[in-house]
């Protein structure tokens, strides 16, 4: 059977934090384990999509006074790390996640990873992305691989893994 043409390279989904409460109540068989086992799930608002009637910064205490205690977002772009930081900071919640850098979205950029000849795009978006994600304290980066018009290609996916190979050694280097 012929394998379909994909037009992504990823596509991750994820929660916030859900955490096992217990890793094997009552020493359940391995089957018997998951339907048995508590998870504790913490929801996190993402301020790209939800009070978008209101500014980006607002959206940090409009997140508060919903009842959550963390967000995500995407990249912030036109605004400085310290306006943020200090929106975050003033409606005390945690940042869990920032999305990398995406480009001009109005040229249809969504991202640099998978896309060859844009390796220096990449670099630069991570290390940008790394300077916000200190000063929000977000420990989790959601690196967008790019938006395709053609098919995938092998050269997508290694320009892929090799962009990635970069970010983690960048990453493993900061103690958030």
């Amino acid at each position: 059977m012929e394998q379909p043409k994909r037009k992504s390279v990823a596509g991750p989904v994820h929660l916030a934090n859900a955490q096992p409460v217990h890793e094997n109540p009552a020493g359940l068989s391995p089957q018997k384990k998951l339907s048995k086992m508590q998870v504790r799930m913490k929801f996190c608002a993402n301020l790209a999509f939800l009070f978008t009637e209101s500014s980006f910064l607002e959206r940090y205490q409009l997140a508060k006074n919903a009842g959550f205690k963390c967000v995500e977002t995407g990249f912030p772009v036109g605004l400085s790390k310290e306006q943020v930081a200090e929106a975050k900071k003033s409606a005390n919640v945690e940042q869990v996640l920032i999305n990398v850098y995406t480009g001009d979205v109005s040229k249809g950029e969504l991202g640099f990873a998978a896309i060859p000849g844009k390796e220096q795009e990449f670099k630069d978006s991570i290390q940008k992305t790394i300077e916000y994600a200190k000063a929000l304290g977000a420990r989790k980066i959601h690196i967008m691989s790019g938006k395709l018009t053609d098919e995938v290609t092998k050269a997508n996916d290694e320009v892929y893994e090799k962009n990635l190979k970069y970010a983690v050694k960048l990453l493993e280097k900061i103690i958030f």
